[in-house]
């Protein structure tokens, strides 16, 4: 940079996630069921004269598998406080679910985050040397230019060895355990074979 007049080169570290995708669309579309919503209706309290002690005009709507409550008695109209409460609920239950889904989200984010540090480096590109080198194999690559354009250095040379060490882990964490005492016999069962 023109900002460093000792000639060094700054180099930075970056941590990549892949985390599944979510489409968020179709996860609010069936916010509310009818049959996890119970609506209770009851006497409104307060001023209001007659009206209020004649007519059940309250609502108090319950999305059970949450427990969230919302009880509205601010209409006359008993159907004008259920909408407006399913209105509130629906936006609160949306509310919690969607905290719920970036606690999760965050859950796994920490769950497979990296620090960051430089001794988690999985792989470097070196731009001067127009070098990739992948820390995990101990393999360096020259022509960055190729592999960032989709050659097929990157599939040979970094991905097809990662691969392969990741089958041969898989089988060796999967081959049964051999009995030391399988296949030998004892001497008592030599015994009673004369």
């Amino acid at each position: 940079p023109r900002t460093e007049t000792q000639g060094r080169v700054h180099t930075s570290t970056a941590v990549v996630y892949v985390l599944p995708e979510v489409d968020e669309g179709d996860a609010d579309d069936d916010v509310l069921a009818d049959r996890d919503v119970r609506v209770d209706v009851y006497r409104s309290s307060g001023a209001g004269g007659q009206h209020v002690n004649t007519t059940e005009s309250a609502v108090r709507v319950v999305h059970e598998p949450t427990g969230i409550t919302v009880a509205i008695q601010d209409e006359r109209s008993q159907f004008q406080n259920k909408a407006k409460a399913m209105r509130i609920l629906r936006a609160r239950v949306a509310a919690f679910r969607k905290e719920e889904r970036d606690r999760e989200a965050a859950q796994l984010r920490n769950s497979v985050a990296a620090t960051g540090n430089r001794s988690e480096k999985i792989r470097t590109y070196n731009f001067a040397r127009d070098q990739a080198t992948d820390h995990r194999l101990s393999t360096s690559v020259f022509g960055l230019a190729q592999l960032f354009k989709g050659s097929t250095l990157l599939e040979s040379e970094f991905m097809a060895p990662l691969f392969s060490q990741e089958i041969l882990d898989r089988l060796q964490s999967e081959q049964p355990t051999v009995d030391a005492d399988c296949g030998e016999d004892s001497d008592d069962d030599a015994d009673e074979d004369l």
